[in-house]
């Protein structure tokens, strides 16, 4: 066996010489955590998926809310002009019954002038 094999092949690196079972266990190690990050990714990106989904669905949602509430928007606005018509006609209804009232206080001294009271 020669000097090499003692010292488990060596590798040149950044930081210096290391042996390739060193060597190996980083690659083994670096895998791993990449492995683990990769995973970790396509977790985060399912999630993202699912959240996605919700979100559309909430926007379809909000859109039928909003046309929900139109609706009640313009049944409102509907029911404010009746109201509002209502009043014009109650309002007409009390000047006529003024005038129907004056009408009969006139009628009323009237028959006081022609049948004094006993």
């Amino acid at each position: 066996m020669g000097f090499s094999d003692n010292l488990n092949h060596m590798e040149k690196r950044k930081s210096g010489y290391v042996t390739q079972k060193q060597f190996s266990e980083f690659k083994d190690a670096n895998n791993q955590r990449l492995i683990k990050i990769e995973t970790t990714l396509a977790t985060q990106g399912e999630q993202l998926n699912q959240l996605i989904k919700v979100v559309i669905l909430q926007g379809e949602q909000i859109k039928e809310l909003q046309v929900e509430q139109k609706a009640q928007g313009e049944q409102i606005k509907a029911k404010g002009e009746q109201i509002k018509a209502q009043s014009e006609q109650i309002k007409t209804q009390g000047e006529t019954l003024k005038l129907i009232l004056q009408a009969l206080g006139g009628i009323n001294k009237r028959l006081d002038k022609v049948d004094p009271p006993k």
